[in-house]
């Protein structure tokens, strides 16, 4: 779930993650943390992809 949720790609986020763990019966306790971690993750690889093509730029 966290891999799926991380990935920055089109229906590859937190709504669809939750829809996934809904049809697999993901218990909240455990669909929870994985997303989140998974928001975070993308988070992180966004920014970073985001700041080193600025820094090329505008090196």
């Amino acid at each position: 779930m966290v891999l799926f949720v991380s990935l920055p790609l089109p229906v590859t986020g937190a709504w669809t993650g939750s829809v996934i763990a809904f049809l697999f019966g993901l218990k909240f306790k455990y669909a929870f943390p994985a997303i989140a971690i998974g928001i975070l993750i993308a988070g992180v690889v966004v920014t970073a992809a985001v700041v080193g093509v600025e820094f090329l730029i505008f090196q």
